[in-house]
């Protein structure tokens, strides 16, 4: 049986986790942008998205428009701060049902691309609706995110254990 103490680890070796993939998977957008330059296109789609969160919540708070640095910085702030919370959710699952490690990590990646990628960033209009993108941007949000799964889980286990 699963004790509350082991989620409570499960929950920080997944949040470390979640920091370290989402700067790797942070790394395989810009590689892919180099590798291939019609990627560039999904960089930036993605950096806008998280620009755009930023940008909404900053008004919330704010009051008024974000500068530039403001965005740039606020954008950052959201993808680690979601990387880091699914990071968290997933670890804390992982103690509880770890039918979700699948795939070493890489299903629970393709999740987060397909629930936040797909349904909820287009629905909170913080991009464009899924079909509208370049397709290149699918290929490597995909990539991106199997990535992140991946990375995600090979950390969390190397965390878990020194806990």
């Amino acid at each position: 049986m699963t004790t509350w103490t082991a989620v409570g680890k499960g929950v920080l070796s997944g949040l470390v986790a979640g920091a370290a993939a989402t700067a790797v998977m942070s790394m395989t957008y810009r590689a892919l942008s180099r590798a291939v330059p019609v990627a560039a296109i999904g960089e930036q789609e993605q950096a806008d998205r998280m620009e755009n969160a930023a940008e909404v919540a900053g008004r919330a708070v704010l009051e008024r428009p974000l500068t530039p640095v403001e965005r740039y910085l606020g954008g950052t702030a959201v993808h680690y701060a979601f990387g880091m919370s699914m990071g968290a959710l997933y670890g804390g699952l992982a103690e509880l049902l770890p039918a979700v490690t699948v795939g070493s990590g890489t299903a629970f990646g393709a999740a987060v691309m397909a629930v936040a990628d797909e349904v909820a960033v287009p629905a909170l209009e913080l991009s464009p609706a899924p079909a509208e993108p370049h397709p290149s941007t699918h290929a490597q949000s995909l990539v991106g995110h199997l990535v992140y799964g991946a990375t995600t889980e090979l950390l969390r286990r190397a965390v878990r254990d020194r806990l």
